[in-house]
């Protein structure tokens, strides 16, 4: 009983784990993203000036 619920609960942990990983591999990448249009942004305009 007790030994069920312990890997239960070691299961749900590293699913909760997997899921931080992913929402912070994916807010980087989207940071990245955001920084990468500005600078072409950043280019385009100074390159019409």
């Amino acid at each position: 009983m007790l030994l069920c619920e312990l890997v239960a609960l070691q299961d749900e942990l590293q699913e909760l784990q997997q899921q931080e990983v992913e929402r912070q591999q994916h807010s980087v990448a989207r940071r990245m993203h955001r920084r990468r249009e500005k600078r072409q942004h950043d280019q385009a305009r100074g390159a019409l000036q």
